[in-house]
């Protein structure tokens, strides 16, 4: 199964996922994209982290982006 890595980038601030998650195709790591999105946001809400204006990157093994989530500044 391929490995995406799930990043969360601010201009020179950066979350990096060295870990990665493996899904069985590219669908399947943007669909948890857009729950860690949701995620976020319900920290947000709940005064956990900030990641609020962060972008959500997602990769696959290769470098190659997937996807891009922008979580919204305000829920």
């Amino acid at each position: 199964m391929p490995r995406y890595y799930f990043h969360f980038i601010n201009g020179g601030d950066k979350v990096i996922d060295h870990s990665g998650r493996d899904f069985a195709n590219d669908g399947g790591a943007r669909q948890e994209a857009l729950l860690t999105a949701r995620d976020a946001v319900t920290g947000i809400r709940l005064g956990l982290r900030h990641f609020g204006g962060w972008i959500l990157v997602v990769q696959d093994e290769s470098g190659r982006e997937i996807c891009s989530i922008t979580i919204p500044r305000t829920a």
